[in-house]
């Protein structure tokens, strides 16, 4: 999921309580704890990517994060057709569990392999305010715009970017 000249750096977290967290997910900061956990689509106070997999039932809850809101990342789009036409557009991810994976990647195994199933929803993408703004394509031999495409993206909305005094 990560694309960059340089290796990114990674921050440990507290991971919540007795929730699985995917190699990829993208995390926020759980108000009120000083955990983090997994996010939905429109959730706000977005900290990063996870950049591990932790057990819902592992005892060590400390997870690393890339958590520069300047990283370039690579997500694949969801069932949507995504264009040249999305790029500079921003979009939201969806967090689903294998439905809308390409079923190539055998998308049941999720779990074993500990890789997160966030995807970019590219029906949404717009010029409004969504997580991630689409900044190119992912430059791989058979990745072509279209369904299942990987793209390039880059967080528009995170914790770290906001304005002083914003929530």
């Amino acid at each position: 999921m990560l694309q960059s000249g340089t290796p990114p750096q990674t921050h440990p977290y507290a991971a919540t309580a007795a929730t699985a967290i995917y190699r990829g997910d993208v995390l926020k900061y759980v108000i009120g704890t000083t955990s983090v956990g997994p996010a939905a689509a429109g959730d706000d106070h977005i900290i990063g990517v996870a950049a591990e997999y932790c057990g819902a039932t592992d005892t060590d809850r400390q997870i690393e994060v890339y958590d520069d809101p300047t990283t370039i990342f690579e997500m694949q789009a969801s069932t949507a057709t995504p264009a040249l036409a999305h790029v500079q557009l921003n979009a939201d991810h969806v967090a689903t569990v294998g439905t809308l994976y390409d079923t190539t990647h055998n998308p049941k195994r999720q779990d074993k392999a500990g890789i997160s199933a966030h995807t970019l929803d590219v029906n949404v993408a717009s010029n409004l305010t969504q997580l991630f703004r689409i900044i190119g394509l992912a430059p791989y031999a058979n990745n072509a715009w279209g369904a299942y495409a990987i793209l390039l993206v880059v967080f528009n909305e995170h914790l770290l970017k906001r304005v002083t005094g914003a929530t």
